[in-house]
């Protein structure tokens, strides 16, 4: 009975740990193509990244960590400690950080299983940031937020 319970508990751990995973290459992924977009370099992009989310530079081949923030391009952070101290433009995973901070460019965000991704227009007009023509669609005023 002991052996059976043991096994079901790996079991579901190995599933949640898998699927974890996939969830994290997938946020790094949609990141990775943010700062793309909005920064436009086929050079490695310097980023500084909150303690959170370290797990992106795992699976980014564009990004390279910056510790300085003042020396990174771009913020990418869930974290508000780092929004506070530097006030470079940044991509942020929760909603209500996107709401909160004028320097929050862009957001990916779960809701509902899936992931959204959103770009504040009148933020990327103050960091002079355009977004090509196809990516209009993820466009929201900060008014709407």
């Amino acid at each position: 009975m002991l052996r059976n319970i043991l096994i079901w508990i790996f079991i579901i751990c190995s599933a949640a740990f898998g699927y974890e995973k996939e969830i994290h290459k997938i946020e790094a992924e949609i990141i990775s193509k943010m700062v793309n977009i909005l920064i436009k370099k086929n050079k490695k992009v310097r980023v500084s990244v909150s303690t959170d989310l370290k797990y992106i530079l795992k699976y980014s081949k564009i990004l390279s960590h910056q510790r300085d923030c003042t020396k990174a391009e771009i913020l990418i952070t869930g974290d508000e400690n780092l929004l506070k101290r530097c006030k470079k433009p940044a991509i942020v995973t929760k909603y209500y950080l996107l709401k909160k901070y004028k320097n929050a460019i862009g957001a990916i965000y779960w809701k509902k299983g899936r992931p959204n991704v959103v770009f504040v227009k009148d933020r990327l007009k103050l960091f002079n940031i355009q977004l090509p023509d196809r990516y209009k669609k993820y466009l929201e005023r900060e008014k709407n937020l």
